[in-house]
């Protein structure tokens, strides 16, 4: 798996002016063979769509992050495959002067259903009044699930969360279930660099990208794209894995989300596009 640290940028603590410097660099880097380490499809696109979300923010905000930090949120948004576009595979985050890319909840879905062709994925926060109960033997598994009610938004009452797949390989079905606890959401929070930011603005998609995360660390042991993309989602989580990025000191009063994810309860996950993954 290719060792993903930070690049080499020249001037890397420049501050950017605006949108248009930021597009005018990234095409001018991208011409490296150093940056680009293997062939990118619509390389152009994927420029257009970041240079997109960076228009999100405020303009005099945007012109106080660093080339260093956008340089390498954009490569890792190729390393990873998971493209920052209007799809929400994946979203900026702007800590003091750092812009930083984070995988999202959706971005698992994405990468899910990439990797186990027609995969079904469902993912549900459980509430005290909910019943659900499960069973699971000899890679099949079943579940009872009825919700006290069908959509709710508080989060800070939710006991747990379950993630359910089902798949189809080599002519046999295969499914699981993944569970876990309010508390293990919760340690995973306080971990998280980003649980003053996403975790205020999105908790939902956030307990939920948890659920997710767990489930791909314990299904897709020694695959080379899901390991690589948990290992970029563990800078999130792992003080012992910062770069400058993501700092040692960061004023968590400047963390401006860019986009907010369109909130569902019950998410398959989307069709394969060739804009929205290679």
């Amino acid at each position: 798996m290719e060792d993903n640290k930070q690049i080499i940028v020249k001037d890397a603590n420049v501050l950017v002016s605006g949108a248009r410097e930021i597009g005018e660099y990234l095409r001018t880097i991208s011409q490296s063979a150093t940056f680009i380490t293997s062939p990118v499809q619509n390389l152009n696109d994927r420029i257009l769509s970041f240079v997109y979300q960076c228009k999100k923010m405020k303009p005099e905000e945007l012109a106080k992050c660093t080339r260093g930090s956008i340089a390498e949120a954009f490569k890792t948004s190729l390393d990873v495959g998971l493209p920052v576009n209007a799809y929400q595979l994946a979203y900026l985050t702007k800590y003091g002067n750092e812009l930083t890319y984070h995988i999202g909840y959706k971005g698992y879905l994405y990468k899910i259903r990439q990797l186990r062709k027609g995969a079904y994925v469902e993912v549900h926060l459980l509430w005290p009044e909910d019943e659900f109960s499960y069973q699971s033997q000899s890679g099949r598994a079943e579940y009872t699930y009825k919700p006290e009610k069908p959509v709710r938004a508080d989060f800070n009452a939710a006991t747990g969360g379950f993630v359910y797949m089902a798949w189809t390989e080599n002519g046999r079905e295969y499914s699981c279930i993944h569970t876990m606890s309010r508390e293990e959401i919760e340690n995973a929070k306080k971990a998280s660099k980003a649980k003053f930011g996403p975790w205020q603005t999105w908790p939902g998609e956030m307990m939920k990208k948890v659920l997710l995360r767990r489930a791909c660390k314990l299904e897709f042991i020694g695959d080379p794209e899901m390991e690589r993309i948990l290992e970029t989602d563990n800078r999130e989580y792992e003080p012992a894995a910062r770069t400058a990025a993501q700092p040692e000191t960061v004023n968590y009063a400047d963390v401006q989300p860019l986009d907010e994810p369109e909130a569902a309860e019950i998410i398959d996950a989307p069709a394969d596009s060739g804009e929205a993954g290679e």
